[in-house]
C-alpha cells in the first residue's frame, strides 16, 4: 500500500470503528489484537504515566492512561486491519 492509501484505509477504519456498537467494537477489538495486548498496553501506558506524571491529581493520571492506551490500541487496530486487507504478495516459485 502507498503512502496515501494507508491513509485512506485508515480513515475509512476509523470511521466505521466509530460507529459500531460497543459489542462489535469489542469484537474486533478480540479478533484483531486478542485480549491480553490491550493489557500489555495498558501497564505499558500505566508505567509511562506513572514516571512522567507523578504529581497530576488520580482523576487526571486515570484519564490520560485511558486516552494514551486507548490511542495505542487503536494505532495497533488500524495496521492490523490494513495488514488483514492487503493481500499477500507471493513470489513465484523457482524452477
Amino acid at each position: 500500500m502507498t503512502d496515501a492509501e494507508r491513509v485512506h484505509h485508515a480513515d475509512e477504519f476509523l470511521a466505521q470503528f466509530q460507529s459500531m456498537s460497543e459489542e462489535d467494537a469489542d469484537a474486533i477489538v478480540e479478533r484483531l489484537a486478542g485480549v491480553a495486548l490491550p493489557r500489555v498496553l495498558e501497564g505499558y501506558t500505566r508505567s509511562l504515566v506513572a514516571e512522567l506524571a507523578p504529581t497530576l491529581p488520580t482523576d487526571v493520571r486515570k484519564a490520560l492512561l485511558e486516552e494514551i492506551s486507548s490511542l495505542l490500541l487503536t494505532g495497533y487496530l488500524i495496521r492490523a486491519n490494513e495488514d488483514e486487507a492487503t493481500p499477500p504478495r507471493f513470489t513465484p516459485a523457482s524452477e
